[in-house]
Formats: structure tokens, sequence, C-alpha cells
């Protein structure tokens, strides 16, 4: 048996203790190659491609090669990385996108991770472009189809842990999962930007938190949110990436209703977003809730706003934090009332959040 692969550089068409693990296709293999993002505003090079006679379109993500190739980086990195790309390209289901193999640029050395192609871009990108045209009958497919293809990958014993609007791809109508597996590794690297909304708040908390399935949940119910609303969450917040954190970890979440939302859509994003992972639903019971919503019992007045409870054992933010700047548009809707909240006594501020449960509409 060949030797284990310690620098991904190593990883060739050619080498027997990889070829039986993962697909490795040839770069010369690939035609049209064309920039799906502008590479001056990316750290991560996408490009569309035809592949083969059959020129199917498939996606090609560059990897890292500067943290792969450090000669400081231990064998194990890679070897972990390999292992999980194996066990994630053997996943097939009609939500989850493909991992067809790795490819390399035999010009400058850089390696690609190839994937299914997706013709409509993201479900951000979907709701911006198409949202006036969607039904509540297809903003329940939307979710629905999330919400089988984690249901997939949960059953596989496999965790997303940075699900997100950018990371739900739409093709030709279809909504697919994509960019999942560990978030300290290629396959899912994590940025603390506009993903903050989608995350676990017990990880803003403490990045040493380990993130599971139940993380997964939280993230889908802000999804939900998101397609509900046609707009990512906070959006009044801008970018004031401090107050965010603020609101979130001291259990604020979105309250506008858009007018027509079904009252037990609105229940169960509620659910998957509550602060204690351990009363958020399984994906199972998300499944099983989203089939029973009636979609003719909406909701009409979109002037509710309500808190949700803190996570568990969560520390209040220190007390003596200076109130960020707020601009007159997101003062309108309530938050800087919300801020200074946060000066109160524990108890006081404990009574202002309520179990999403107890919450009436």
């Amino acid at each position: 048996m060949a030797d284990k692969i310690e620098r991904l550089e190593d990883v060739t068409i050619n080498n027997e203790y990889i070829k039986n693990r993962i697909n490795l296709i040839e770069y010369e293999s690939f035609e049209q190659i064309t920039p799906l993002l502008p590479i001056n505003q990316s750290s991560c090079k996408i490009f569309s491609a035809s592949l083969g006679k059959s020129k199917t379109f498939v996606c090609l993500k560059s990897l890292k090669q500067s943290y792969f190739n450090n000669k400081n980086t231990d064998r194990n990195v890679i070897e972990r990385f390999l292992n999980e790309l194996t066990i994630l390209s053997k996943l097939t289901h009609k939500n989850v996108v493909k991992i067809l193999g790795l490819c390399r640029d035999p010009i400058n050395d850089s390696m690609f991770l190839v994937m299914q192609y997706a013709n409509g871009g993201s479900l951000r990108q979907h709701l911006q472009r198409d949202y006036s045209r969607l039904t509540w009958s297809d903003k329940k497919r939307i979710v629905k189809d999330i919400a089988i293809g984690l249901n997939y990958i949960h059953n596989e014993g496999i965790s997303h842990r940075n699900l997100n609007p950018d990371n739900i791809l739409v093709h030709d109508g279809h909504i697919m999962i994509t960019n999942f597996g560990s978030s300290d590794n290629e396959l899912g690297a994590l940025t603390l930007d506009g993903t903050i909304p989608f995350i676990e708040p017990l990880y803003l908390q403490d990045r040493r938190y380990q993130r599971d399935k139940r993380s997964d949940i939280y993230s889908l119910g802000v999804i939900m949110y998101e397609v509900s609303s046609g707009r990512p969450p906070f959006e009044l917040t801008g970018a004031n990436f401090r107050l965010l954190l603020q609101l979130i970890l001291n259990g604020d979440r979105e309250s506008a209703i858009t007018p027509g939302t079904p009252f037990q859509y609105v229940q169960l994003y509620r659910h998957c977003w509550n602060g204690d992972p351990n009363k958020r639903p399984t994906i199972e019971q998300t499944l099983e809730k989203l089939e029973k919503i009636n979609l003719e019992s909406s909701i009409r007045d979109s002037g509710c706003r309500y808190k949700f409870e803190s996570p568990p054992n969560l520390p209040f933010l220190d007390t003596t934090m200076t109130t960020p700047f707020i601009s007159p548009r997101v003062d309108s809707i309530g938050w800087r009332n919300s801020i200074h909240e946060i000066g109160g006594s524990n108890n006081q501020r404990n009574l202002n959040y309520l179990n999403p449960s107890e919450s009436k509409l």
C-alpha cells in the first residue's frame, strides 16, 4: 500500500493511496472554464466548466493551497480532509449538491473541488430575484426541500454547521444544499460576517462550543424567516456586527411578520431558533410540522414583536459595554430600547425573555 498523503500537492491522478477513495479528474477534461465570481472579490475562486464528451456543466471551487502546503501543517489535517471528502463524495440525494471529485491545475498547482453545477445561483439570489413571484406553496416547497436534504445528511451522521442561504443552491427551480462538512476545513469554511444571524448563538458566545444537528435546526429556522420575508434577517443593522451580536446573544430574533405568512409556519421557525438547543425540534419533527402547515390560516398583522429566551447558562453581555450607534432606521423598529434593556438588572432582564411556546401571535 502506498504511503499516506502528507501534502495536498501529492494528490495526483496516479497516486495509488487515493485512487479508490476519491475521483480525481484530469484538468484537461474541462472546457469553457468561466468565473462565477469576480476573481478579485473573493478569496475562493469558483468557476463553471463543461466536463468531458458529455459537456456536462460542473462547478470548480478552489481550495486554499497555502493552508494545505504549509510545512507546519499537521499531516493528519490532510488525512482528515481526504477522509471527509471521501465520505461526502458518496452522498447522493436530489437535495444535496453532488461532489464529483478533485482536480489540479498543472500550470499553477491550484486544487479544485469539482461539484454539481446549479444554474439558479444561491437561495438568497433566488429570493432577491424572484421573491415577488413566489406563492406560499412555492415558499413551503423551498423550505421542505431544504429540510429533506438536511434530514438526509443528518441520517448519514453529518451536521452541516454552516447552513445559510448562500450555501443553498437552486438548479432549474430545484433546491440543493452545498458546502456541508466541518467548519474548520476547506469544505465548510466559516466566516463571521453576513452569516452571523444563521449561526448557533452558543457558538457565537464561545467558539469552543461543538455545533451539531441542533445547530442546523437553528439555522433552518432563520432561513425560514428569510424565505417568508424575502429579506435577510436583521437587515437594518447593516454592517454593525457588534450590534447584531448583542441582539442575538441577548435573545432578540427577527419578529416582524410578513402579512400572509401562515400562522403555523411562524410557530415552527420560532420553535427552530429557540436559544436552548434542547428545545428545538429534530429534523424529523420539523418535516412533520411542515407537512401539516395550513396555508389558508395566515397572519394579517405584521406589527408583532417578541423576544425569546436566551441560551442556557449563557451570561449576559457586560453591562458596562458602550451602547453602539444605532441608525434612525434601526431605532424606528425599537431595537434601541432592546439594547438599553441590557443595562438593567439580570432579574429584570430575564422578565423580558419569553419562551417561544408562550408567545401569542
